[in-house]
C-alpha cells in the first residue's frame, strides 16, 4: 500500500474517533503526504479533540511503539500504532544521514555553530531518527494541569508557513487543538510558531524565509561583572503589553541565561528592541543600547562567516542547503 493511501485510510479512521475536518483531503506534495484544501475559495478546518491527542509519555519513541503500560482501548491502540508506524519511519531521515556523512569532511562548521553540530550528528541510528521525527511532530499541550509534549494525529500533516493559521486551544468539553480559516496561497498551512531559518532546518529539516531573526548562542561579559548567555529555546516567550514577545530567562548567581533573543521582525520592526529594553530594565543591565548593538554585530558577523564557509563545502547538496539557509538567516537579521 502506498504512503498516500495509508494516510488517507488513517484520516478516515481519525474521523471515526472524533477528529473533525472540513474542506480537506490528503495529497502527495513536495515534502511527502500533506493536507490539501479542496475548494480554495472556502475556509478549511481541522479539529483534533483532546482525547485523540497522544501524550508522548505513552510512546517508546526510539522503537516507534506504544508503551505496553498505555491504558488504551484496543481500537485506539491500533490507531496510534498505525499512526506512529507512518510518522516515525526512519527512512524519512535517510537524506539527513547522507548529509551528516558529508559534513564529517567539514568538521569546523559543526564545531563553530552548535545548532548545526547537533543537527548533523555523527550517527543516525533508527532510534535517533525516530527521536528527531518525534521532536518535530509534537507540541507542548497542557492536560489536567500538566504541560507536556503530545502527538497531533492528522494535524501534523499540515505544512508550515509564516502566514499560516495558528493552532487554537478549543474551550469546549472535548478540548483539543483546532486550525481554521482561509488557506494561504491555496495550501492547508499552519503556523508552527516563531522560528528563523536555522531553527526550521534543525527542527523540521527544511528552511524558508521567516518573519523573525533570533540570536545565535552567545555569551557576553557585562561591565558590572555579570555574564549573559543567550540560548535558542525559541518557544520560551511571554507576551508583555508594550514590549511584545519577551524571552524567558533564568538567573544562576552572576549568570543570566536568556532562553532566546529576537533581533529582527518583519511584522513589527520595533518589537525586538522594545522587548530587549524591557528586559534590560527588569534585569538592570548597564548600557543596554551598547549591549544590543554588540549582540547584533556579533550575530551578523557569525552568520556571514557561516555563509562564506558554506560556499566552500565539497558536497553539492550540503553546500546548497547550508549556504541558502545562512543567506536567509543573514537577511532575516538585517530586515
Amino acid at each position: 500500500m502506498s504512503s498516500l493511501q495509508r494516510v488517507r485510510d488513517l484520516f478516515e479512521w481519525a474521523k471515526d474517533l472524533g477528529v473533525e475536518a472540513r474542506n480537506l483531503s490528503c495529497a502527495s506534495g513536495s515534502s511527502g503526504v500533506e493536507m490539501e484544501v479542496q475548494q480554495l475559495d472556502r475556509p478549511f478546518m481541522l479539529w483534533v479533540p483532546e482525547d485523540v491527542l497522544l501524550d508522548a509519555k505513552h510512546v517508546d519513541v526510539p522503537k516507534g511503539k506504544l508503551l505496553p503500560s498505555s491504558e488504551l482501548s484496543p481500537d485506539r491502540a491500533a490507531f496510534y500504532s498505525e499512526y506512529l508506524d507512518i510518522v516515525l519511519d526512519p527512512k524519512k531521515m535517510e537524506w539527513k544521514a547522507q548529509l551528516s556523512e558529508a559534513m564529517k569532511a567539514e568538521a569546523d562548521i559543526p564545531a563553530r555553530f552548535g545548532a548545526l553540530g547537533h543537527f548533523f550528528s555523527d550517527t543516525m541510528s533508527d532510534g535517533a531518527a525516530r527521536q528527531e521525527l518525534a521532536f518535530a511532530r509534537t507540541l507542548a499541550y497542557r492536560r489536567d494541569g500538566e504541560l507536556g509534549p503530545v502527538f497531533m494525529p492528522i494535524m501534523d500533516f499540515l505544512n508550515h508557513h509564516e502566514k499560516g493559521l495558528p493552532y487554537h486551544r478549543v474551550g469546549s468539553d472535548r478540548g483539543g487543538l483546532k486550525v481554521e480559516g482561509k488557506s494561504i496561497g491555496g495550501g492547508a498551512l499552519a503556523f508552527y510558531g516563531h522560528k528563523d531559518p536555522l531553527a526550521l532546518l534543525t527542527t523540521y529539516g527544511f528552511f524558508a524565509r521567516c518573519n523573525s531573526g533570533f540570536s545565535l548562542n552567545l555569551e557576553l561579559k557585562l561591565v558590572d561583572g555579570r555574564t549573559v548567555k543567550i540560548s535558542r529555546q525559541l518557544g520560551l516567550l511571554s507576551r508583555v503589553k508594550g514590549a511584545g514577545l519577551v524571552p524567558e530567562y533564568q538567573i544562576d548567581g552572576d549568570t543570566i541565561e536568556l532562553k532566546n533573543l529576537c533581533l529582527a521582525s518583519v511584522s513589527d520592526t520595533l518589537f525586538p528592541k522594545a522587548a530587549w529594553l524591557h528586559l534590560s530594565k527588569k534585569l538592570n543591565f548597564p548600557q543596554p543600547e551598547v549591549i544590543w548593538g554588540t549582540i547584533r554585530r556579533q550575530n551578523l558577523s557569525l552568520v556571514w562567516a557561516l555563509y562564506q564557509r558554506a560556499l566552500q563545502i565539497k558536497d553539492e547538496k550540503l553546500r546548497a542547503m547550508v549556504a541558502a539557509m545562512a543567506q536567509l538567516q543573514f537577511q532575516g537579521l538585517i530586515q
